[in-house]
């Protein structure tokens, strides 16, 4: 889910540089709208996956904060890069930020052992999810 949804992010905002219309903007901005709404969630759900029951809560303030951080620092970079490069490039480099998402996210998710479904033990009543 991250990797498609980094993905989709950086293609939408990709589209919003090269945008030559309004209605292309709008469907840029619904695609990368897409791609990061999924982002949230689907990092919280690695994490209490990966993190002890008595740890989940700091763990997930952890995470918010960052990501909290990142919607405070994200006009500051977008105008920084507005300012050197003009809004179309500030886009472009939005899009970098998704799109390494997007490539570090799978081998990232690998080394901390996330496999991307649960473990399942059988018992004698059935299956038991973990």
């Amino acid at each position: 889910m991250i990797v498609v949804g980094s993905l989709a992010a950086a293609c939408g905002t990709l589209t919003i540089a090269a945008a030559p219309t309004l209605s292309v903007v709008i469907l840029g901005l619904v695609t990368a709208g897409a791609g990061t709404a999924v982002l949230f969630p689907a990092l919280l759900g690695i994490m209490s996956r990966n993190v002890k029951e008595s740890h989940r809560g700091r763990a997930t303030s952890v995470i918010t904060t960052i990501s909290y951080l990142g919607f405070l620092l994200g006009p500051v970079y977008v105008g920084l890069w507005a300012e050197a490069t003009g809004l179309r490039g500030a886009m472009t480099a939005v899009a970098a930020l998704a799109a390494a998402l997007c490539l570090l996210a799978a081998p990232l998710l690998r080394l901390s052992g996330f496999t991307g479904h649960r473990s399942c033990r059988r018992h004698a009543n059935g299956i038991e999810r973990h």
